[in-house]
């Protein structure tokens, strides 16, 4: 029975998917799949995503940009594309990927066997995959109207609505997963600004590119063309970037010039690393703030890259919350790190006596949960408490550790909190946020 694509796949893990549609998402799958070369070096894997970015008529420079290798191991995967295709197995999750990606690229109907002769695959091979994507439902064979005899090569197939949703969970899938990248930054002649922004857009990624004008920051002297190489070392970036460079001036048909790069900025760690302390302090910021607060506030969440423990988060939510109410009251001076109980107390101390008006008060309530909260489960003991003799037995003090549960809620209070002071404009959600992941 032939295997069915994605079957399982949930679509909508990234912003980016939901904006992608037709050809430019076929050929954003493609490059995702050949940057996902970079991270298995696998050189059966480098050949199938070549074979996959040609259907789609990515350029070779923009291929060896995402794959993060030269053009000459290119035309090397090309070379083992045409001669060993058509022999060796056919793997049918594989084939259905390939056939889904060209047609979504298509638009509209292709013949089996302009699709077949695409692909460079065996037109009884493809009839495995179509047929198993047909019962899918993510595409249909057209038999009437393209050959009275129908023969199998000579009938059509085109995508269904659905198959653009199948689609974009495999771009969510490769694009969550994908190898970290160089920035490279070039210089760009005033005269040929236009013409450069021009020819980058017909070849590279419109995500992974900028023109930047000139004067956008002090230490620009003219206009600078910014891209991503997925290599695997600066020299490679640096190779890769000045072969692209000349492609794109040859689409904008101007001159060969050297390429005059001037900054080239090593991958980053991963964003985005799991933290539910995070998401739940991120999004009670989201809930409670302003519209237009609310993506930036999301995107400051996605740059966490990891290595802390969830408590400590939850502290630093906790004292940020702490910031904002005194900032809210006029007080310049911050608290501490708040990462145990006594330290939760001390601050619960200052803040509880206070009398303030309605606005301040939507800071101070939820604040003063937070505070009692993390004042009996922080641990090592409950706030406040001591050790003391009574008669002759001790009263012995027992030790608390936060769950997992109790440290989200901490979160959530001090994301209303933030979003509270927010609203007051005594502090900013999107500053505070950003200041939780570096302190």
């Amino acid at each position: 029975m032939a295997e069915r694509p994605l079957a399982n796949s949930k679509v909508g893990r990234t912003g980016v998917a939901r904006a992608l549609s037709g050809r430019e998402l076929a050929r954003e799958v493609a490059r995702q799949e050949l940057a996902a070369f970079k991270a298995e070096r696998e050189r059966t894997r480098l050949a199938d995503a070549v074979r996959l970015a040609r259907v789609v008529d990515l350029p070779i420079a923009e291929m060896e940009r995402v794959a993060g290798v030269s053009r000459q191991t290119i035309y090397n995967a090309i070379d083992a594309t045409a001669s060993t295709a058509r022999r060796r197995q056919a793997d049918q999750s594989l084939l259905q990927r390939e056939v889904l990606t060209a047609i979504v690229a298509k638009g509209g109907a292709i013949p089996i066997a302009e699709l077949a002769s695409r692909l460079n695959r065996d037109p009884m091979d493809l009839r495995l995959a179509i047929t198993a994507l047909e019962e899918t439902g993510v595409c249909r064979v057209l038999r009437a109207g393209y050959a009275d005899t129908h023969t199998w090569e000579a009938l059509a197939v085109a995508a269904e609505p659905s198959a653009e949703a199948h689609l974009r969970a495999r771009f969510d899938e490769l694009f969550l997963g994908r190898a970290a990248a160089y920035a490279v930054y070039l210089v760009v002649d005033t005269r040929e600004e236009r013409q450069i922004a021009a020819a980058a857009e017909q070849l590279i990624s419109s995500r992974e590119h900028t023109v930047i004008p000139a004067g956008t920051a002090s230490v620009m002297h003219g206009p600078e063309l910014a891209f991503s190489v997925y290599a695997a070392s600066s020299r490679a970036a640096i190779a890769i970037a000045a072969d692209l460079w000349q492609e794109v001036r040859s689409v904008a048909e101007l001159p060969t010039k050297p390429a005059q790069i001037i900054a080239v900025i090593p991958p980053t760690p991963a964003p985005n690393a799991e933290s539910a302390v995070l998401d739940a302090f991120a999004q009670a910021i989201a809930e409670n703030t302003e519209s237009d607060k609310v993506a930036p506030v999301l995107l400051q969440r996605e740059a966490y890259s990891g290595g802390q423990s969830e408590k400590h988060l939850a502290a630093r939510c906790l004292t940020v919350a702490a910031t904002a109410m005194r900032r809210s009251v006029g007080q310049d001076r911050d608290p501490r790190l708040i990462d145990d109980g006594d330290a939760a107390f001390g601050e619960l101390m200052s803040v509880r006596p206070l009398v303030v008006d309605a606005k301040i008060e939507r800071i101070q309530k939820p604040l003063i949960a937070a505070l009692q909260l993390a004042t009996e489960r922080l641990g090592p003991i409950a706030g406040g408490r001591r050790g003391r003799f009574q008669g002759g037995a001790p009263n012995i003090v027992v030790d608390v550790q936060p769950s997992g549960q109790d440290l989200i809620e901490i979160a959530t209070l001090s994301g209303v909190v933030v979003a509270a002071a927010d609203q007051t404009e005594s502090a900013s959600a999107v500053d505070l946020i950003r200041e939780v992941l570096q302190r």
